[in-house]
C-alpha cells in the first residue's frame, strides 16, 4: 500500500519556519528593532534590503528559463521598456512620482493577496485537491480580507487618499469611505460564510482536505490585518508584512529552481550554476537579493535629472515585479507543478485563439493603463491644492495623528494659530510613541501659542497672552533669542511696530534678558497696541 502524500511542501518544521510560522519571529524582532532605531530606518533598511532585493530572483525566473523566456519574449522584452517609459515620463514630468507610488501600493496589495492565494493552490495540490469552486473561494476570501485590512486601517486609507489628491485627484467625501467600508464589510462575511459552508460540505463528503493550508491562510490573512488594521503605523505595518512576503518568496524561488536544475537540462548556466545542491550557495543567491536591494540607497542629487531616471527605474523595477509575477507562477501548468514537486496539471497548448492569447494579458495592462492614464491627466488638472489636501485629510481622519499634524500646519499658514493649538494639544494626548511626530507636533504647538500671544498683545490683551508665551517658552528655551532676532529683522525692514510686538513678547518671556538694549526696551513699552 503506498504511503499517503505528505501535506506540507518541505516538511513540517521547514514549512513551519518559511511559509507559516514567520510572524512569531518577525513581531518581536521588529519590536525589538524599535528600541535601537527609528520606524523609518527599519522601514528603509527593509524596505530596500526586501521589498526592492526579491525582484531580483523573479527576474532569475524570467530571464534564466529558456522556455519561459521563449514562451513570453514579447512581453519579457517590451514590459520593462513600456514600464520604464512610463515611470520616466510622470518623473520627469511632474518630479513627482505619487501616481507611481499609488499605483505600485494599490498592485502590491493584490500582488501579496495573490501570492497568498498561490500558496494555498500548492497545499490543496499535495492533498490532491483540484475542485475549481475551492479554488475560487480560496481567491474570494484572499480579495475580501486583504481588502478589508487596507480599507479598515485609517493610516492606509489616508495613504492612498493623501497619494491620489497629490496626483490631483478631486475630493472624496469621506461618507463614501463609510459606504464603502460597510459595502465591503457584508461582502466580507458573505465570502467568509460561503467559504465555511463549502469546507464543512467537502469534508462531510469526503473530499481532499490538506488542514495545513487551512493554518496559512489563518495565518497569512490573521497577519496581514495585524499588519494593516491593528498597527497603527503605516511603516511598521508594512516592514512587517513585507518581511514575511519576501522569505515566503525567497523560499519558494529556491526550491523551484532547485528541483529544474535536478530535472531540466534546458536551465540556462546562470540558474544551473547558482541553483545547484551546494548549501553556501544559498547565502550567495540571499547576498545577490541584497545586493540589488541596496540599490535604494543610491543618494539622490536633488533636481537631477539623473537621479530622477534613477528612481523611475526603481519604481519600474517594482511594477515589472508584479506583473511577471501575474504570469509566470502559474500552479496549473505542469511545468511550474514539476518544478515544484506536484503532479497532474495543465499541458502548456502550443496554439489558441488570439481572444485566448491576448485577451488576458490585455485585462493585466488594462489594470495598470488606465488608472495610470487618469492620474496622468488628473495630475495635469489638479483639483485640490496641497494645502487644501491637507485639509481634507486632517477633517476626514481625526484620530489619525499624521493627518493632524498636516492640520495643524495648514492651520498656522492660514491665520487660524488658535486651530493649531487646539490640534497641536490633541496630537501629543495620543501618546503615539513616533518621536520625530511628536517633535513636530510640539513645534505645532510652540508656534501656535507664540502666533496666538502675538495676536492676543496686538489687540491689547496682555494677561491672556502671558500664559500662552510663556508655554512656548517651556517648550523651546531659545525662543527669547529668536524673537529677537527676529524683531531685528523687522526692524531692518522698517517694521517698527512688529519689532516692538516681538519685543514685548520676550519681556514676558524672559524680563531679564540682556540681550534687550535700552532703545529696544523703551520701544516695547512705550509703543502702544
Amino acid at each position: 500500500m503506498a504511503s499517503p502524500a505528505s501535506p506540507w511542501i518541505l516538511g513540517r518544521w521547514r514549512d513551519l519556519l518559511l511559509f507559516i510560522g514567520p510572524p512569531a519571529l518577525i513581531i518581536p524582532s521588529v519590536l525589538a528593532a524599535e528600541l535601537l532605531w527609528s520606524g523609518k530606518s527599519i522601514y528603509a533598511l527593509v524596505m530596500a534590503l526586501g521589498a526592492l532585493g526579491h525582484h531580483l530572483p523573479g527576474m532569475m525566473r524570467a530571464y534564466g528559463d529558456r522556455a519561459l523566456f521563449l514562451r513570453f519574449r514579447t512581453r519579457l522584452i517590451l514590459a520593462p521598456l513600456f514600464l520604464l517609459a512610463l515611470c520616466a515620463a510622470f518623473g520627469l514630468r511632474a518630479a513627482t512620482l505619487a501616481p507611481i507610488v499609488l499605483l505600485t501600493y494599490l498592485w502590491g496589495v493584490w500582488h501579496g493577496l495573490m501570492q497568498t492565494h498561490g500558496f494555498a493552490r500548492i497545499y490543496d495540490a499535495k492533498a490532491g485537491s483540484f475542485a475549481s469552486l475551492t479554488a475560487h473561494l480560496d481567491r474570494w476570501m484572499c480579495i475580501v480580507w486583504f481588502g478589508a485590512g487596507v480599507l479598515f486601517s485609517t493610516s492606509r486609507m489616508h495613504h492612498v487618499l493623501q497619494k491620489f489628491y497629490a496626483s490631483g485627484g478631486p475630493a472624496i467625501p469621506f461618507g463614501a469611505v463609510e459606504v464603502t467600508r460597510s459595502v465591503w464589510g457584508a461582502l466580507t462575511v458573505l465570502v467568509t460564510v460561503a467559504w465555511l459552508v463549502h469546507l464543512a460540505r467537502a469534508k462531510r463528503r469526503g473530499q481532499p482536505l490538506n488542514p495545513v493550508k487551512l493554518i496559512f491562510l489563518a495565518t497569512s490573512i490573521g497577519f496581514w490585518w495585524i499588519s494593516n488594521a491593528v498597527v497603527d503605523n503605516l511603516l511598521v505595518g508594512l516592514v512587517l508584512f513585507e518581511i514575511f512576503h519576501d522569505v515566503q518568496y525567497l523560499a519558494i524561488v529556491w526550491i523551484y529552481n532547485r528541483r529544474r536544475v535536478e530535472t531540466d537540462s534546458t536551465v540556462g548556466r546562470f540558474t544551473r550554476f547558482l541553483f545547484r545542491d551546494r548549501r553556501a550557495l544559498v547565502l550567495l543567491y540571499v547576498g545577490l537579493v541584497f545586493a540589488y536591494g541596496a540599490l535604494s540607497f543610491v543618494p539622490a542629487i536633488p533636481g537631477s535629472t539623473v537621479s530622477t531616471l534613477f528612481t523611475a527605474t526603481l519604481a519600474a523595477s517594482t511594477l515589472l515585479h508584479f506583473y511577471f509575477d501575474s504570469f509566470i507562477w502559474k500552479v496549473r501548468e505542469k511545468p511550474t507543478r514539476v518544478g515544484l514537486g506536484l503532479a497532474g496539471g495543465d499541458e502548456i497548448a502550443g496554439r489558441g485563439t488570439r481572444l485566448g492569447r491576448w485577451g488576458t494579458p490585455a485585462l493585466r495592462w488594462a489594470a495598470l493603463v488606465v488608472p495610470a492614464a487618469f492620474l496622468a491627466w488628473s495630475s495635469a488638472h489638479p483639483r485640490l491644492t496641497q494645502d487644501e489636501s491637507m485639509r481634507a485629510l486632517g477633517i476626514a481622519f481625526p484620530t489619525y495623528p499624521l493627518a493632524q499634524n498636516n492640520l495643524a500646519v495648514f492651520m498656522l499658514a492660514h491665520d487660524d494659530p488658535a486651530g493649531a493649538v487646539r490640534v497641536a494639544r490633541r496630537v501629543l494626548a495620543m501618546q503615539t510613541g513616533d518621536a520625530d511626530l511628536e517633535r513636530k507636533a510640539r513645534e505645532n504647538l510652540r508656534w501656535g501659542l507664540v502666533s496666538t500671544g502675538l495676536l492676543n498683545l496686538e489687540h491689547g490683551r496682555t494677561r491672556e497672552a502671558e500664559p500662552l508665551l510663556r508655554e512656548a517658552r517651556g517648550l523651546d528655551p531659545q525662543l527669547a533669542t529668536f524673537l529677537v532676532q527676529t524683531a531685528r529683522e523687522s526692524t531692518q525692514r522698517g517694521d517698527h511696530r512688529r519689532a516692538a510686538l516681538l519685543h514685548r513678547a520676550v519681556l514676558i518671556i524672559e524680563p531679564n534678558d540682556r540681550q534687550l538694549s535700552r532703545e529696544q526696551l523703551e520701544s516695547a513699552r512705550g509703543t502702544g497696541s
